[in-house]
């Protein structure tokens, strides 16, 4: 059931942008990605906490476009306009063992209603495009940072 599952989600929704420090594809998406989109994603202005947002203002899920973004701030896990790259992932997992922890506090289909779709992006979608060196010094990063990373980067500057 599990796999089927996947491949359903797999045809509703494009997989996962993933690229590397260099700004290669790590990801299996046909979506092309201009030279100038590549570079936005390497830097940190359209930083949007998990992922790197190619444009905030043009959201596949606002009523209309100049809108900001109305999501909750996973739903970049969804977001065609989501780019994550190996600077994304300390942040990824660090919100990965969030969603863990969660387990714990609802019932598995309220669990599943709410944090499922991000686990599955997460977890199949997104880290394992990473190599093992890459996740073991993400995870030392966030296992670091403590707390602090679950918080989107515009949250930390309000509070230095």
């Amino acid at each position: 059931m599990e796999n089927g599952l996947r491949e359903a989600l797999d045809a509703a929704l494009a997989p996962p942008v993933v690229l590397d420090d260099d700004g290669s594809r790590l990801d299996d998406g046909g979506d092309v990605l201009e030279p100038e989109e590549v570079q936005v994603a390497l830097g940190t202005d359209n930083d949007v906490w998990l992922a790197s947002c190619r444009d905030y203002y043009d959201s596949p899920w606002a009523l209309k476009k100049g809108a900001g973004c109305p999501v909750a701030i996973w739903g970049c896990l969804e977001c065609p306009n989501a780019v994550f790259t190996t600077r994304h992932l300390p942040s990824l997992l660090s919100f990965l063992d969030f969603l863990e922890a969660q387990r714990g506090e609802y019932a598995t289909a309220e669990w599943q209603a709410r944090y499922g779709l991000a686990w599955e992006r997460i977890v199949h979608g997104i880290r394992p495009k990473f190599s093992t060196e890459q996740i073991a010094t993400a995870t030392a990063i966030a296992e670091a940072a403590g707390p602090r990373l679950s918080l989107p980067a515009q949250f930390l500057e309000l509070t230095t």
